[in-house]
């Protein structure tokens, strides 16, 4: 028994540890110290900023509504995020408001259906049991509006405003709140019809605001007269009022006639004109025996006890603090804020309130205004001021949220250190004498002997010189690393702001707005998307000459499209050209100019080609048409068609372009497929081999077709798409491949190069992504050994090998960081083995290292070079002193 007893411990011990084992293999760790070294995550609150309230309980957050249904809570001091409830990504925020417990109510909104939500004091979480979906008014055939919601006495009214023609209805929704949550049993829907004549041409629609209970719409007559319709929502059997009045000063063209006070939940005060206007008691606010000055916005301040009003003049800017009197609500009294100001931002950024918070009178009887403005470019800025006439002002901080809404990127190689300038220049110049290369080539050693002194003293390098690279946010400059780690990030974002990224730390090096480009609108996976392209026209590789890229997109103010080239390095706008063209189609050129420059080729719906940057590009157009025909693919609805650029029409070209020919070939697909992009080869990219050596030593060589083009097709029937591998010369279908029951993601899910085609899709049958894969070989032979043409090609058709697998969903490339909404995962090859840079966009930001075969080759970054030469040195000195003493002991011993 005892045997036994010890033979079976022995046998746990070796079964524990075998587990153990497998378990540490599982196992993926990472030191404390290196979290985020090499990576960084930014979270940003959403872009277009509707909402916004100081915490009434503790001044140290500010909670922010967006209109991508995003609710944060900020903190006022440094502006981060605090906490962040991510919500339906259909939907859009359309109300928020704060109730007397201090409560968030957020109203969502998704077509017909909205969404009721009450939040805690502190909590990212919403009140168990306080969610409420509620069903908008089911007339498909009226046009509706943004509902309007108002807050009162623990009651909430949404009124939707209707119209079809001439008849114009209301679909009143009342809903009471209790402590606990929302009580349902009371609510209440009123859909109502008013005839045209009985209101007169006034538009219900435009002009409105839901104050209290009573629905308030305003609509001028001529210059000084204002019509006034309102209606009290929360009686069944209520009438429109209406009234006219004459506005208490002149017209002003800047503001609109309707402003709503931000903040105020009530809704008792708007501004008119831009005079404050009461609505319960329908009279002007006055102070004292004057007229308050015209306002272009204001906003209600949060303060305990007292009743405060912040407004901004139109005349001059000045700000005005109101106190609201209790003891006569038509007056108010006005003190100015002389020392409150505008935060400063590019000029052709406008600025608006969007929500202000008051201090408690301190101990020397000053007091301070913490106010918060809203950008045009979707950025928020936290300021601070003093009241009284000397008072100071600060700008407490400032959030570029525009990155929330990114469309595209590019990832690129920052400018060239004066090291590797001084290097590049060694090899430039045809004049320079033997002698004058020899002492070139001699002071570049002695500056890179320098650099690595230093380096293995102190750790770092020479600092680069102010000629070369970007100055980032921390005013050092941003130029490339050793191993072509550290890049630039340039982003294109939906309000049309451009940004220049440092891949180190995420900081922003540089910004511009460009306020007259809007996004484009382009058709990928059935649905249209917005999108603002970056083409990179040069890198930063080829000193002297600067790296270029395009942006293109439509005009925000007309018709036709804008292109804008300029330096990522240092935002300098090179060119800006706004045309009177509608892009069809926009393409990298299939060649480089004499500079290492790429120009992009755009084809307008009248099937004219373009080509910016113009000068280089129409050259470099003619040198290449003069040598073979330029061929493109075009895809309109379920006709695929191929044009044939010609060198006559080159030479000479147009202003307005020069124009394709007559479609050389064209197919149409079924009836019931629609063409959805067409995806060309790269024509800068390597054959890296010829063919695939075989188990007998024979060779498949693979098809390499110059002329190849993708293209997918969508099925008017969902969960069909077709892939066809078509020869843009010829117009023939080489292969094609059906997928049913699966959902192609769009254009930006497909790739192809040399001989293969790699693409995605959801398959919704197995409900999963997938991957397949289209290689396309020619045989064991070739047809043309020394020129392939397509002319001239075999009569059979290229065999075709494919496979599919299975996309994993998950897969580990970061440390427990979640990244909200992810539109785009984009790489970026390093100058070091087995390491690719990765860039995630969506809500957020985030950035990494991948190393698939880990960093085998390279010592850490952090790696203490001055301890390992210490150690070398004191290696070789104890060697040295090692072997002198053995001699001397192998001496006195022959003396023995």
């Amino acid at each position: 028994m005892i045997f036994f007893h010890r033979r079976w411990s022995g046998l746990r011990l070796l079964v524990s540890v075998l587990i153990l084992v497998i378990l540490l293999s599982e196992v993926v760790c990472l030191y404390e110290d290196q979290i985020g070294k090499f990576d960084w995550l930014k979270r940003f609150p959403g872009p277009r900023h509707s909402f916004a309230f100081f915490d009434r309980t503790t001044s140290s957050r500010v909670f922010v509504g967006s209109e991508a249904n995003v609710i944060s809570a900020l903190s006022t001091k440094f502006g981060e995020l605090t906490w962040r409830q991510v919500l339906e990504e259909s939907a859009s925020l359309v109300f928020m408001a704060m109730d007397a417990q201090g409560r968030l109510i957020s109203l969502s909104r998704e077509g017909r259906a909205c969404t009721l939500r009450m939040w805690g004091e502190s909590s990212p979480v919403p009140v168990p049991g306080s969610s409420l979906e509620i069903i908008l008014s089911k007339s498909l055939a009226l046009k509706t509006t943004s509902p309007l919601v108002s807050l009162h006495d623990e009651h909430l009214y949404l009124v939707e405003l209707l119209t079809t023609g001439s008849l114009k209805a209301l679909s009143i929704v009342s809903l009471d709140l209790d402590e606990m949550g929302l009580n349902v049993g009371g609510a209440s829907a009123i859909e109502r019809s008013l005839s045209e004549g009985e209101y007169g041409p006034h538009k219900i629609q435009d002009d409105c605001v839901l104050a209290s209970s009573v629905l308030h719409c305003y609509e001028r007559e001529g210059d000084t007269t204002v019509i006034h319709h309102s209606l009290d929502v929360s009686q069944t059997s209520s009438l429109w009022d209406v009234q006219k009045f004459v506005l208490p000063g002149p017209r002003v063209p800047s503001v609109p006639l309707l402003q709503r006070i931000m903040g105020d939940v009530d809704g008792k005060y708007v501004l008119l004109n831009g005079y404050l206007y009461h609505q319960q008691l329908k009279v002007w606010m006055t102070a004292g025996s004057s007229q308050i000055p015209a306002a272009q916005s204001a906003v209600r301040v949060t303060t305990a006890g007292e009743s405060y009003l912040l407004a901004q003049e139109v005349s001059g800017g000045q700000f005005l603090l109101l106190r609201l009197l209790p003891e006569d609500p038509r007056m108010v009294e006005l003190s100015p804020v002389p020392s409150l100001r505008l935060p400063a931002c590019e000029p052709s950024v406008s600025m608006k309130l969007l929500a202000a918070s008051l201090s408690q009178i301190r101990k020397d009887g000053g007091r301070s205004i913490r106010v918060l403005f809203a950008g045009s470019d979707d950025s928020i800025t936290a300021v601070q001021s003093s009241l009284g006439s000397e008072g100071s002002h600060s700008q407490l901080w400032r959030r570029e949220d525009a990155l929330s809404s990114t469309l595209s990127s590019a990832i690129l190689d920052l400018s060239m250190s004066m090291k590797e300038v001084a290097m590049e220049e060694e090899f430039m110049g045809d004049n320079l004498s033997p002698l004058m290369m020899v002492w070139k080539r001699l002071m570049n050693h002695y500056s890179q002997l320098q650099s690595l002194i230093l380096k293995v003293t102190t750790g770092e390098g020479f600092k680069p010189d102010a000629t070369t690279g970007s100055v980032g946010t921390s005013g050092q400059m941003v130029v490339r690393d050793e191993f072509s780690l550290r890049k630039l990030i340039l982003l294109t974002t939906e309000v049309g702001k451009i940004f220049a990224l440092d891949s180190n730390d995420g900081s922003i090096v540089w910004s511009r707005l460009l306020t007259n480009i809007s996004p484009l609108l382009v058709e990928s996976g059935g649905r249209q998307m917005k999108a603002l392209p970056v083409f990179q026209l040069r890198s930063a590789s080829f000193h002297p000459h600067p790296p270029l890229v395009a942006i293109v997109g439509h005009q925000r103010n007309g018709k036709g499209c804008v292109v804008v080239i300029l330096c990522p390095v240092s935002g300098e706008i090179v060119s800006h050209r706004a045309l009177s063209i509608e892009p069809l189609w926009i393409r990298p050129f299939p060649g480089v100019s004499a500079s290492h420059l790429t120009p992009i080729m755009l084809m307008d719906s009248d099937k004219r080609v373009h080509m910016f940057p113009e000068a280089e590009g129409w050259e470099l157009l003619a040198q290449t048409v003069k040598k073979k025909p330029l061929y493109v693919t075009l895809v309109q609805g379920s006709q695929v068609s191929g044009f044939l650029l010609k060198a006559d029409a080159v030479d000479n070209p147009s202003p307005i372009g020069i124009p394709m020919s007559n479609p050389v070939w064209s197919f149409s697909l079924s009836s019931d497929e629609e063409a959805e992009c067409v995806i060309p080869l790269d024509p800068k990219e390597r054959v890296h081999s010829q063919g695939r050596v075989l188990a007998d030593r024979s060779v498949l060589y693979k098809y390499l077709n110059k002329n190849l083009v993708a293209v997918v097709t969508q099925s008017k029937a969902k969960g069909v798409f077709n892939v066809y591998l078509v020869d843009s010369v010829t117009g023939r279908i080489l292969g094609s491949t059906e997928h049913r029951k699966a959902s192609f993601g769009g254009c930006g899910h497909i790739l192809l190069a040399e001989n293969w085609l790699v693409y995605s899709y959801f398959n919704e049958k197995l409900r999963r992504m997938e991957i397949a894969s289209v290689e396309l070989f020619e045989g064991k032979s070739q047809y043309n050994a020394t020129h392939f043409s397509s002319l001239y090609h075999s009569p059979l058709p290229p065999m075709m090998e494919q496979q599919a697998f299975i996309f994993p969903t998950e897969a580990l490339i970061n440390y427990n960081q979640t990244v909200a909404r992810i539109d785009s995962i984009e790489c970026a090859p390093a100058a070091l083995e087995s390491t690719s840079l990765v860039l995630v966009r969506g809500l957020d930001l985030y950035w990494t290292r991948v190393t698939p075969s880990r960093p085998f080759d390279v010592l850490k970054e952090d790696f203490d070079y001055f301890l390992i030469l210490v150690v070398l040195v004191a290696l070789i000195l104890g060697s040295m002193f090692g072997k002198r003493m053995a001699a001397r002991k192998n001496l006195s011993q022959a003396w023995k």
